[in-house]
């Protein structure tokens, strides 16, 4: 009998500046089914998220990593909302990680991970 595994909350971003437009380090995801990543911003912040993708071995130097299309652009826009979800289902990366292009406005991101498998 197998059970789920767990990736606990584990936070990529702590307040960070998003006019630095920031690019969060990576998360090994490559057991877990579902990603979801938790997002809090200052109410000044206008930006763009990315979420990114790599499938590159656990051992390589440098990883390859291209941006998840959801079909519509993720804008962070801190005067309508300062929370918001990211969830990935069936997930067939090894890596995730998230970038900000700032578009227009200043502040701050705070962003958490975690993740869960289906189990057997």
């Amino acid at each position: 009998m197998s059970r789920k595994q767990r990736a606990p909350k584990y936070t990529i971003w702590s307040a960070v500046d998003t006019t630095t437009n920031p690019i969060s380090t990576e998360t090994g995801t490559k057991q877990l089914d579902s990603i979801l990543y938790e997002i809090t911003i200052d109410p000044t912040v206008n930006a763009t998220l990315r979420v990114e993708g790599s499938t590159d071995a656990d051992n390589a130097v440098t990883k390859t990593f291209g941006e998840l299309d959801f079909g519509t652009t993720l804008t962070l826009v801190g005067a309508t909302d300062t929370q918001y979800q990211v969830l990935i289902r069936d997930n067939t990366f090894n890596f995730l990680r998230l970038s900000v292009s700032n578009n227009a406005g200043t502040g701050n991101i705070t962003a958490h991970v975690s993740g869960v498998s289906k189990g057997a």
